[in-house]
């Protein structure tokens, strides 16, 4: 029998980019929130809780923080090192709960939520 392989929750990128390290919040409108972090090529999945992955269903708000690998990665992302200067863009539009435009349905479980950052 071979290994069960996982299928990522979505995808997020900024101007068609993906971005690594990004910390998702999906908080709904009733019950848990779930979280996911991006990986290298912008893909993450969703965990309810640590033995759980996906979300409830309903409506949601998500809105991301930036959690570096290294200090060095940190530097980079947020001063424009190697072209990757978009954390503090997206951050100041996407940064806060309370701000956040992003708002997405989960109908299903397995559902795929891509995320295009602007």
């Amino acid at each position: 029998m071979g290994a069960v392989r996982k299928v990522p929750t979505g995808t997020v990128t900024y101007q068609g980019e993906p971005v690594p390290n990004l910390f998702l919040n999906f908080k709904p409108e009733k019950g848990r929130p779930s979280w996911g972090v991006t990986d290298d090529q912008g893909r993450y999945w969703l965990r309810y809780s640590n033995s759980r992955d996906g979300a409830v269903t309903g409506p949601h708000t998500v809105w991301v923080q930036f959690r570096p690998r290294s200090p060095a990665e940190e530097f980079r992302m947020t001063s424009g090192g190697g072209g990757k200067g978009l954390l503090p863009a997206i951050l100041k539009k996407y940064g806060n709960e309370t701000d956040t435009p992003l708002r997405f349905e989960i109908r299903e479980k397995g559902q795929v939520v891509d995320i295009a950052l602007e």
